[in-house]
C-alpha cells in the first residue's frame, strides 16, 4: 500500500523548494556567469542591485529592459534565471516556469541547465501537472545520470506517480530514491513514511483479473430496470468471443438499497477480488457506492444520470447519456439547423424537471436564444390547462367582444418538455386543444417509448434525444436487437443496450490487456480509444465521463426516425 499523506508530501516539497532556491543562489564548482561593470546605463547591473536589496518589482522591470535592449548579451540566461527566481519568491510559479522553459529552449548548453530542468519538473508537480512533471523528470534522467540532483529526481518521480494514482510506479521510484539516499538518515526516514512493507503492495495486486462484479436492483421498486441491464450483460457474455480467456461476472442484488449495495460492494472487493464493478443504477445508491469504490480503489462503471457522479474520484466512470449531452445536441439542431430562437419551457416540478429546465435555459442563453414562457406543473396532475393558458396569455383573459374565446398569444417557436412519456402523451393533446399549434415539441430521453407513438397525430415534427435506437439500420444494432428479441421476447431498451456495451467493453479490455491491478483497469479505461458499441461510439474523458453523441429522433407519420 502506498501512503500519500499530505503532511509528508508538503514537507518534501518544502525541502525540495528550499534546495532549489539554494541552487539558484549558490552553485558549487561551476564558473560564475560573465558580468559587466555596474553602471547607471546598464539595466542588468541596475536589476542586480534591486534584486539584492529585495525590491523585486523594480528588479523585474530592469531585467525586462535588459532583455529587450541586449538580445545578444551573454548575461541573457542569467537574467532569465534571476527572473524565474524572483517569481518563485513572489509565489508566481506559472510565470517562473515560463522563464525557465524559455531559458532551457534558448540556451540548452547553459552551465546550470541540470538545475534549471529539475526546477521545471518540480514546478510542474507543484502546479498539479503530474504527467508533464514525470515526462520532464524522465528526460532529465536521460541526460544527467551522474548529477547530484538525481536523488531528488527519483523522489519527484515517486511523488508524480503517487498523485496520478499509479501506486506501483510510485513505489518503484521511491525505492530507487531510498537506495540513492542511503547515506542520509533523515531523507531515508522521509521516504520510509511514504512506503510500507512490499506485502501491502502485493495485497493490492491480489485480485482476480478476469472477474467482474455487478451491482443491480433485481428486487424492489427498480427491479424491472435492473433486469433489463442484466439481460444486456447476459447477452453480451454469450455473444462476444472470449478468445480463450475465462471471464466471470458476479451479480449482486442491491434491492435498490444503498446499504445493501454497500455491503455487496465490500464482498465483491475484499472477498471475491473482482477487478472492476458495473453499476449501480439509481442516483441515490450511485452516490454512496461511488464514494466507497473510490475509497476501496476499484474502478466502477455506473449506469446512472446522477449529476457529477464522476467527480467523486478517478475510479468512478459513467457509461450513460447525461442531460447536458442531450440538451446540447437538441439545441444544436433546434437553433443551428432549424433556426429556432424563442422557446417555451413546460416542466415537471421535481428534481429532474428543475435540473433540465435550468440546463436548457443556461445553454439557450449561451447560444443567443431566449425563453419567452416557462411554467411548471405538479407530477401528479393530469390537467395542464392552467399552465398552458399562462404560457399563451389566456389565464386572465375572457372572451372577445364577439363572445368568442380570445386567441392564444404564441411567442415561442418550440416548447421544451423534460418529462416521462406518459405525461407527454397527456400534454400534447391539451396543447392542441388550447390552439397551441405550429410549434415543435422538444424532449429528453424519457420520452422514448413505443406507446408515445399512439399519439403521433399530436406530435408530428417533435424531436427528442435517445441513447439507443432499436430501429437503427446499423448491422451490429440490428444483430443485437434480433438476438435480444429471440432470447427475451421483447425489444431491448437503452438500459439493456448499455449493459451489453459495458460488458463488451470490459471483455475487450480484459482479453487484450495484461491487467495485474485494479489501477491497471482504470488506466485502460482512461486510455480507451473510441469504442463502437450498439449505443454508438464512445470513449471516456479524463474525468471518467463517457463522451457520447445522443441520437436525435423525430416523429414522422407513426414512426420515430433518426435526424442525421
Amino acid at each position: 500500500m502506498i501512503v500519500c499523506s499530505i503532511p509528508i508530501k508538503r514537507a518534501v516539497s518544502v525541502l525540495l523548494a528550499g534546495m532549489v532556491l539554494f541552487l539558484f543562489a549558490c552553485q558549487p564548482k561551476k564558473p560564475a556567469p560573465p558580468t559587466a561593470p555596474e553602471s547607471r546605463s546598464d539595466p542588468f547591473a541596475i536589476a542586480e542591485k534591486y534584486q539584492r536589496s529585495g525590491d523585486f518589482q523594480k528588479a523585474l522591470a530592469s531585467y525586462h529592459i535588459f532583455l529587450k535592449r541586449a538580445p545578444g548579451d551573454n548575461r541573457m540566461p542569467l537574467a532569465l534565471q534571476r527572473m524565474a527566481k524572483i517569481h518563485l519568491k513572489l509565489k508566481q510559479p506559472e510565470k517562473a516556469l515560463s522563464f525557465l522553459e524559455r531559458l532551457s529552449k534558448t540556451y540548452p548548453n547553459y552551465t546550470w541547465m541540470p538545475e534549471i530542468r529539475y526546477q521545471i519538473s518540480l514546478i510542474l508537480n507543484q502546479l498539479g501537472k503530474y504527467e508533464a512533471s514525470a515526462d520532464e523528470a524522465f528526460r532529465w534522467l536521460g541526460r544527467y545520470q551522474q548529477h547530484f540532483l538525481k536523488k531528488d529526481i527519483l523522489v519527484l518521480l515517486g511523488d508524480d506517480f503517487c498523485a496520478l494514482g499509479e501506486t506501483e510506479e510510485a513505489f518503484f521510484w521511491w525505492i530507487e530514491a531510498k537506495k540513492a539516499w542511503k547515506d542520509d538518515p533523515e531523507k531515508e526516514a522521509q521516504l520510509d513514511e511514504k512506503l510500507e512493507i512490499p506485502a501491502q503492495i502485493a495485497k493490492e495486486m491480489s485480485i482476480n483479473a478476469n472477474r467482474i462484479g455487478c451491482l443491480l436492483p433485481l428486487s424492489g421498486p427498480f427491479a424491472v430496470f435492473g433486469q433489463e441491464v442484466l439481460n444486456g450483460i447476459t447477452l453480451g457474455m454469450l455473444n462476444v468471443p472470449l478468445d480463450g480467456t475465462k471471464i466471470e461476472v458476479i451479480i449482486k442484488d442491491t434491492g435498490g438499497s444503498p446499504e445493501k449495495a454497500m455491503d455487496a460492494l465490500e464482498v465483491l472487493v475484499n472477498k471475491q477480488k473482482v477487478v472492476g464493478v458495473i453499476g449501480p443504477l439509481s442516483s441515490k445508491t450511485a452516490v454512496s457506492i461511488a464514494a466507497k469504490a473510490q475509497e476501496l480503489g476499484i474502478p466502477m462503471i455506473a449506469l446512472t444520470q446522477q449529476r457529477d457522479i464522476v467527480k467523486v474520484g478517478n475510479m468512478v466512470f459513467r457509461n450513460f447519456l447525461t442531460p447536458t449531452q442531450e440538451i446540447n445536441a437538441l439545441l444544436q439542431v433546434a437553433m443551428g439547423q432549424w433556426g429556432l430562437e424563442r422557446f417555451g419551457i413546460l416542466y415537471p416540478d421535481n428534481a429532474y424537471g428543475r435540473f433540465c429546465m435550468n440546463l436548457f435555459w443556461d445553454k439557450l442563453d449561451e447560444m443567443g436564444g431566449s425563453v419567452t414562457a416557462v411554467e411548471s406543473y405538479p407530477t401528479d396532475t393530469t390537467d395542464f390547462a392552467d399552465q398552458i393558458k399562462k404560457m399563451v396569455g389566456l389565464y386572465h383573459k375572457g372572451k372577445t367582444t364577439e363572445g368568442e374565446e380570445a386567441p392564444p398569444l404564441i411567442d415561442f417557436d418550440a416548447v421544451f418538455i423534460p418529462d416521462i412519456y406518459p405525461r407527454v402523451a397527456m400534454i400534447a393533446p391539451q396543447l392542441a386543444f388550447h390552439d397551441v399549434l405550429g410549434v415543435r415539441l422538444i424532449g429528453t430521453r424519457p420520452w422514448q417509448s413505443p406507446q408515445l407513438l399512439d399519439l403521433a397525430h399530436y406530435l408530428q415534427g417533435a424531436v427528442f434525444s435517445s441513447g439507443f435506437a432499436a430501429n437503427s439500420e446499423d448491422p451490429k444494432v440490428m444483430a443485437f436487437v434480433n438476438d435480444y428479441r429471440n432470447n427475451f421476447g421483447v425489444i431491448p431498451s437503452i438500459l439493456a443496450a448499455s449493459g451489453y456495451d459495458t460488458i463488451h467493453l470490459l471483455k475487450t479490455i480484459l482479453t487484450q490487456s495484461n491487467l495485474q491491478t485494479r489501477n491497471n483497469l482504470r488506466q485502460a479505461l482512461v486510455d480507451l480509444p473510441v469504442f463502437d458499441g450498439v449505443t454508438g461510439p464512445f470513449s471516456f474523458d479524463t474525468e471518467g465521463e463517457a463522451l457520447k453523441t445522443p441520437l436525435l429522433l423525430t416523429i414522422s407519420g407513426n414512426r420515430a426516425v433518426s435526424i442525421h
